[in-house]
């Protein structure tokens, strides 16, 4: 596990993992990417975020917060999957 400034990060190898694993955290958050080959030409990437909330009281003050940040977060996510593709498009191109 390594300390990311008053976050901690630890790998989470199985579902079990991220819930039995409980160092003293308020809000648990996981970031999956997913790579689904269409055909020889194409790989589909898709992501999904998982959020699993301590207490109640997290979850009321995360829902609020998600309210705010979520059309935020959406623009942010579209603008990493753009560069991704266009990232790999071009190694693709060169190599």
């Amino acid at each position: 596990m390594r300390e990311l400034g008053i976050y901690k990060i630890a790998p989470i190898t199985s579902p079990d993992d991220f819930i039995k694993n409980t160092f003293s955290a308020r809000l648990k958050v996981v970031w999956n990417f997913y790579l689904e080959e269409l055909n020889s030409n194409q790989i589909r990437l898709s992501t999904e975020t998982r959020v699993l909330c301590m207490s109640p009281f997290t979850k009321l003050t995360f829902g609020l917060y998600w309210m705010i940040i979520k059309p935020f977060s959406g623009v942010t996510h579209k603008k990493m999957l753009q560069i991704i593709k266009q990232d790999s498009e071009t190694h693709a191109e060169i190599g």
